[in-house]
């Protein structure tokens, strides 16, 4: 891609690390479900927009506090 002038994307082996990057503006969840809610509720923290597949959580405590996340 940095052939045709594109940027290249910037790689990240651990969510925290891509959480701490200013630069970055939001985030897209596509990971096993059971990391769904933990990683929403991170990039809510964060002060990222958040786009998380569906399931969002695995059970009703866990979609709430991702609702208390999001509502901060």
């Amino acid at each position: 891609m940095a052939k045709m002038g594109l940027p290249q994307p910037k790689i990240f082996y651990d969510v925290r690390k891509l959480l701490e990057d200013k630069t970055i503006d939001a985030i897209s969840i596509a990971t096993p479900n059971h990391w769904h809610s933990l990683m929403a509720i991170w990039g809510c923290q964060a002060g990222k927009d958040v786009y998380v597949e569906k399931p969002c959580s695995n059970n009703i405590w866990e979609g709430s506090q991702l609702v208390s996340a999001a509502s901060r």
